[in-house]
């Protein structure tokens, strides 16, 4: 009776913590952003899934007078409808304005429909490359096809996928519960458990690419586990096939080639597999030189111990894993042994499900009924641990809180384990008062699901997970940020929710080197001079503060600067200051760095546009980098500065458009110019040829000849000049 009281006991005592780690995360949502779910729902459905399952709790330390009985034709009828009604839920709600994963990838073409398939579809189908992203491909071409023959956005046709491999998934587990599970009320208790896991969230439309791969997962395990307790080895041949299909699909089912090893063994080579049979040789023996290996391919092969972690100008296999050394701050907050990286792993356990953790972590108060070292037992848990190894390691490019469905590839493997374990212990485990413990558990997933499916929540929870992306992982936390600001139902609670961000997020901004936070101030920007023009100009200009803008902002500061300008604005002394510790600094860098040379000259152009010395050098320095496109448009900005001779103007307009190949705007600059100048011949052979397009390509070359086209190189601010 005792040890019975100790059991109960200690189910109490680790559901209560499973609930009051979901209960921190209510209040501390930004941190816990794996179990904060509850934090983004109307205070009455918060409050309704936050009681419940203490209720049930403290209900379940009172006697139960009676047991209770389900009718096994019951359970035949659910098995079939429950499928049905997984993949309607599947169709009906899908995931609004998906942005999770590599969903953000498929967002501005989510309403495409494919009109053309390759012609060698099939030869690319079955074409592989042992590289991230690859199985990504594989999916995406299945996708491409539904949409083809449908005549479907890929938005849609993500779903029809979805729904078809998440309608299979059920029912395959359904099957499962059945073969390892007896009692019927067992069963239900059991699909409830697993069917509510967060992990299924990954087939809510979610337009991602592993609804077909965590459906081939479980099939694998599924013939695994059958291989071993029928002991045939024919069933090696559809595991072989099935582990391909799936490595087409997604790269990590690489993983399961030591449990196919470990089987493969147990046929051919009895002996050995008795040797190495056990649970601690099995780990001994295969766990730790695979780690070894791992060790030394990360040291001396990827070398990301001492990774930069910057996500510019690279390929996926380049920052496959974090690295153990941190890299420059901003993203020096992120490693591999960093708190918080063991945080957001924390985060993703708990996101697995509550009540799956509560199943497992309660059968191993039995774990003396339970035999270890079985070889399905063994192998299951080594290829669990292998999982988990490697997805500890690897390096969440769109962060750990955004890319969680990558991260659910346990979820399945677990689902096995534990009907594994349950078939040995069932009839001991399944009291009343702990199934009641399991309900409890249970309501606790209900509540990422009402979150991540309805637009505002999820708009809110983003936009947490975005600010810890920021004060942590920090790579794309403006994006997030910016995406779930962007839902808001109104232009006025945009600006309200940006401006607070903004706020918020100041102390942990960074001069200098801080491009998320320049991001927010941009957008900010564009918000504002819709109503203020100078302020708007003030709020980009002090983004720079922070980091250079994107090439793609130019226009936007610059068409500000234009309006002003039309309007009568003199820049002030402040302006030209800042606009000369940029040009300044320009200037030291051109030799080392033409790059950055160039982004303060812009700077320095933003803060004072009526300069002509930086007007030269910034044209200059495009020309040095042969963007000859911008060097135009800057050329354009330059003729609009009163103290430039208009010939001068003009010569350098026909000179850009000329490099730039804008022909058309050649010929009109050399029509103005000639109503100047009508003697200079080259300028009229130029026009000349421009209008009979004769060998236009050559006459940038004939230009160059003249010699006052080097005029570019003489810089301006060689001599005084007071602008």
């Amino acid at each position: 009776m005792k040890g019975l009281f100790s059991k109960i006991s200690s189910d109490i005592l680790v559901a209560m913590v499973i609930y009051l780690i979901y209960l921190f995360g209510f209040f501390f949502p930004e941190k816990m952003w794996g179990v904060h779910f509850t934090a983004f729902l109307s205070d009455g459905l918060a409050f309704v899934f936050l009681l419940l399952p203490l209720i049930l709790i403290i209900r379940s330390q009172f006697s139960f007078q009676n047991s209770i009985s389900v009718n096994q034709q019951i359970w035949k009828i659910g098995a079939i409808l429950l499928p049905i009604v997984a993949m309607l839920a599947f169709y009906h709600f899908p995931i609004p304005n998906d942005f999770y994963g590599n969903a953000r990838n498929f967002y501005f073409v989510k309403d495409t429909v494919i009109t053309q398939l390759p012609q060698d579809i099939l030869l690319s189908f079955f074409k592989f490359e042992f590289i991230p992203g690859q199985g990504r491909n594989g999916v995406k071409l299945l996708v491409d096809v539904i949409s083809f023959y449908s005549q479907q956005s890929l938005q849609q046709s993500f779903i029809l996928l979805n729904t078809f491999f998440g309608g299979l998934y059920v029912m395959v587990l359904i099957q499962l519960i059945s073969s390892f599970v007896r009692e019927v009320k067992n069963r239900i208790i059991l699909s409830l458990v697993f069917i509510t896991s967060p992990m299924f969230l990954v087939y809510f439309g979610h337009i991602e690419t592993y609804a077909p791969v965590f459906f081939l997962l479980l099939v694998w395990l599924s013939l695994y586990v059958k291989a071993i307790r029928s002991n045939n080895k024919g069933l090696l041949i559809p595991l072989l096939m099935i582990g391909l299909i799936g490595l087409r699909f997604h790269t990590l089912f690489i993983l399961l080639v030591p449990a196919f090893l470990i089987l493969s063994i147990s046929f051919y080579a009895p002996s050995l597999s008795k040797r190495i049979g056990t649970l601690k040789k099995t780990f001994l023996y295969i766990y730790l030189p695979l780690l070894v290996v791992g060790l030394v391919a990360y040291f001396f092969i990827f070398k990301d111990y001492n990774d930069p972690r910057k996500l510019t100008d690279f390929t996926d296999i380049e920052r496959l894993f974090l690295p153990m050394v941190s890299p420059e701050a901003p993203l020096d907050k992120y490693n591999l042994f960093s708190f918080n990286h063991f945080l957001d792993f924390a985060n993703v356990i708990l996101l697995w499900s509550p009540a799956l953790l509560f199943l497992l972590i309660t059968i191993f108060s039995f774990r003396k009924k339970i035999n270890w070292n079985s070889l399905e037992v063994s192998s299951l848990i080594l290829t669990f641990a292998i999982f988990c190894t490697f997805l500890f390691a690897i390096n969440p490019l769109l962060s750990m809180p955004m890319d969680w469905d990558l991260f659910m590839f346990p979820v399945t493997i677990l689902f096995v384990f534990s009907l594994v374990l349950l078939q040995k212990i069932e009839l001991n485990y399944f009291t009343l008062k702990r199934t009641v413990l399991l309900l409890a558990t249970t309501l606790l997933c209900i509540p990422p699901f009402l979150t991540i499916l309805s637009a505002k929540p999820n708009s809110n929870r983003v936009e947490s997970v975005g600010k810890h992306i920021y004060k942590t992982y920090y790579e794309h936390g403006s994006t997030y940020i910016l995406y779930a600001i962007g839902q808001s139902e109104s232009q006025e609670l945009y600006e309200t929710r940006l401006e607070e961000v903004i706020a918020e997020l100041q102390p942990f901004s960074m001069l200098g080197n801080d491009k998320q936070y320049a991001d927010l101030l941009i957008d900010y920007s564009f918000v504002v001079a819709r109503k203020d023009l100078m302020l708007g100009r003030n709020i980009f200009l002090s983004s720079m503060d922070y980091s250079v803008p994107d090439q793609k902002f130019d226009a936007h500061i610059n068409g500000i600067n234009q309006q002003l300008m039309e309007r009568g604005y003199a820049f002030s002394a402040v302006d030209q200051s800042r606009a000369m510790d940029y040009f300044n600094k320009a200037q030291v860098q051109e030799s080392e760095n033409s790059i950055l040379s160039l982004q303060n000259y812009k700077a320095a152009f933003f803060y004072y546009p009526i300069s002509s010395k930086i007007n030269y050098a910034l044209l200059e320095a495009y020309f040095k980098l042969e963007d000859f496109q911008s060097a135009y448009q800057q050329a354009i900005y330059l003729s609009k500065i009163e103290d430039v001779p208009a010939r001068k103007k003009l010569r350098i307009l026909i000179h850009t458009s000329l490099e730039a190949d804008e022909f058309d705007a050649t010929a009109m600059h050399c029509k103005e110019y000639l109503t100047l100048l009508k003697e200079d011949q080259l300028i009229q052979e130029i026009y000349s040829r421009l209008l009979s397009n004769d060998q236009v390509e050559e006459l940038k070359y004939l230009f160059r000849r003249r010699e006052w086209s080097n005029s570019l190189e003489n810089r301006q601010r060689k001599s005084p000049d007071k602008n």
